[in-house]
């Protein structure tokens, strides 16, 4: 084979959008979950860019932290662009439009975000639950919505490579069209 077939073949294969099976309820669900709690972060993070400040609305991180920064409405509005591709990366994975992004980009931006949203998470988790000026409600608030945003990441990425995989034929149907 060429070398301009096989890059033909691994375009084809790789590369190109295939539209997902629709996503079922558990899906949409999480897909609803995940986008609820991205544009949350988003909101508050414009806030943060608003004051000028690093953290989160009530949990500002400490005064040496604020010195570390030189522009600190730069780095959270850096934070607002990446919630934002956050969201559409969760919303490629549900709505038509997404068909057209390849898959194997898609999912690999997937990955990252996920591991990105799970550590952000656990930290934000582990900071509020360590944290004894914190009220008790907020900090159970803090923990379901952490543990309802890391779930429906896994639920999302998870459903979008399982959704979007192109089925393998079937030993007896590739020894008919080889045979």
């Amino acid at each position: 084979m060429r070398s301009s077939e096989q890059w033909r073949v691994v375009r084809r294969e790789m590369f190109q959008g295939r539209r997902p099976e629709p996503p079922g309820r558990v899906a949409g669900v999480a897909a609803a979950v995940a986008t609820a709690t991205m544009v949350s972060y988003v909101g508050q993070k414009i806030y943060m860019t608003w004051i000028g400040k690093i953290g989160m609305p009530g949990k500002l991180a400490p005064q040496y932290v604020q010195d570390s920064f030189a522009h600190p409405a730069i780095d959270q509005a850096g934070n607002v662009v990446l919630g934002v591709l956050a969201v559409l990366l969760v919303l490629a994975t549900v709505m038509r439009w997404g068909a057209r992004i390849p898959r194997l980009p898609l999912l690999a931006a997937l990955v990252v975000a996920l591991g990105m949203e799970s550590a952000g998470a656990a930290i934000g988790i582990h900071r509020t639950a360590l944290d004894p000026t914190v009220a008790t409600w907020s900090v159970a608030f803090d923990v379901v919505v952490g543990v309802a945003q890391i779930s429906a990441w896994f639920v999302v990425v998870g459903s979008y490579a399982r959704r979007s995989r192109r089925p393998r034929p079937h030993a007896s149907s590739a020894a008919e069209v080889t045979g």
